[in-house]
């Protein structure tokens, strides 16, 4: 029996196939090309990821001139270019041959110059904290422009598809886009169809775009959505994220469930509890509930002990990481091995936002670039502090015989000053390690 049966067991989804419970939840990239792309993504794959979010190329062709896509992606790649396209058909081949599902991200389809309606008492909204800025002070949409948002979201659907994605990933998270902010009771003010005084009932723009992506893709293209689980009061509350979910699990395979905004996602050692991510309260009560839809709450998950003991206690579905797979690149083998304790611990310290470097693991989005055998030697490393001891705990897995100097008697060099406070519990956490 596995140390980690629940986590590492499969769960279906609308006749898909999921391998665990660990899914990837959004890397956008910059500054890669085609196969850069493929092979971080295949990488995520890999290490254990049971469905992957893939940032997909441009449609510069396709802006009209009316804002429909007026968000670039970020990721450089013109979709036009058959080779970028040829390159997205092998990532996903590559991530079946590994068992997981592709998602396209929608996160830049939505036009950015306008808000989901006008809002005369803006500035009595309470805007605090960190949300998206994209959100604020913009004249409504209007119903032709939300029509022609929900045919980009089938085109980009479609297109995904027929490169052999298997799914996508709707961005409804920190007030951060049209969908987002029409489930708020203070900022979606709407009088038509898309408006009202109910979540049920601002839940009709989410499940008319749901919908239509069903209609043209199919009921097994799966329809998964991010979503902050509560807003800014007097804004929706746990239990209004609830219903408006609800309203949706005909149409919703999965919710990746959120903080309020970014810092309450993307935590740090000064707002997690290590053994308590506060996410884990919002999908135990949307598991509660009896949703069919599937969970999956976001921040602060990696500990594979922690995530094997809510699975036990029945408090979500699935979890949702994206550091700690950046973090330790060998970590769904140390899972299959029962080595959760050989897992490198992430810091939190969220340097690889949007940029996909990491602070504890050097190998990261440059894994090819790094040898794997060399010649046995003798080697010597100067100074015990994170980098030195990294330096030998590598030589040795090669294979060197390494000796270790440090002057001070003790390991760890500024580490253990750094670590001092008590939020700076991730970086002890990593020096023991």
């Amino acid at each position: 029996m596995s140390a980690y049966e629940l986590l590492l067991s499969p769960i279906a989804c609308r006749g898909k196939h999921l391998k665990n419970r660990l899914t990837s939840s959004k890397c956008a990239l910059q500054g890669f090309n085609i196969d850069q792309a493929g092979d971080f993504y295949a990488g995520l794959a890999k290490n254990g990821a049971a469905t992957v979010t893939v940032a997909f190329g441009d449609y510069p062709e396709r802006d009209l001139n009316e804002g429909v896509i007026t968000m670039p992606g970020g990721t450089g790649l013109l979709m036009s270019d058959p080779a970028v396209r040829a390159g997205f058909a092998k990532m996903a081949d590559r991530c079946h041959e590994l068992d997981t599902l592709v998602s396209v991200s929608l996160m830049d389809v939505e036009p950015t110059d306008v808000g989901i309606s006008d809002c005369p008492n803006w500035d009595e909204i309470p805007k605090n904290g960190d949300y998206n800025p994209s959100f604020k002070k913009k004249p409504g949409i209007t119903l032709d422009r939300i029509d022609k948002m929900l045919d980009e979201f089938v085109y980009r659907c479609l297109e995904a598809q027929k490169l052999g994605f298997d799914m996508c990933t709707f961005y409804m998270s920190y007030r951060g886009s049209i969908l987002a902010t029409s489930m708020s009771p203070v900022l979606n003010q709407r009088t038509d169809k898309y408006g009202g005084a109910t979540m049920t009932e601002r839940a009709a723009l989410a499940k008319e775009a749901f919908t239509r992506v069903k209609q043209a893709c199919g009921e097994d293209f799966l329809i998964e959505a991010q979503i902050s689980a509560f807003e800014e009061q007097p804004g929706y509350t746990v239990a209004d994220f609830i219903e408006y979910c609800k309203a949706l699990e005909d149409v919703l395979d999965i919710v990746q469930i959120r903080g309020v905004d970014g810092s309450d996602t993307h935590v740090s050692g000064l707002n997690l509890d290590r053994d308590h991510p506060r996410t884990i309260d919002y999908a135990a009560a949307f598991k509660a509930a009896g949703l069919r839809t599937l969970c999956a709450p976001v921040g602060g998950f990696g500990d594979p002990d922690v995530m094997e003991r809510y699975l036990q206690e029945g408090k979500t579905d699935l979890f949702a990481l994206a550091r700690q797979f950046l973090a330790d690149d060998q970590y769904y083998e140390k899972l299959l091995q029962g080595r959760g304790a050989d897992v490198i611990p992430c810091v939190r310290c969220n340097d690889c936002h949007g940029f996909h470097t990491c602070t504890v693991n050097p190998r990261t989005g440059r894994i090819n670039v790094f040898a794997t055998q060399t010649t046995p030697k003798k080697i010597a490393v100067i100074g015990g502090g994170p980098a030195g001891l990294q330096a030998a705990l590598t030589g040795v897995q090669r294979g060197h015989n390494v000796t270790l100097y440090e002057k001070s008697g003790v390991l760890g060099g500024q580490l253990n000053v750094a670590a001092v406070p008590d939020y700076k519990w991730p970086l002890r956490e990593f020096r023991d390690w």
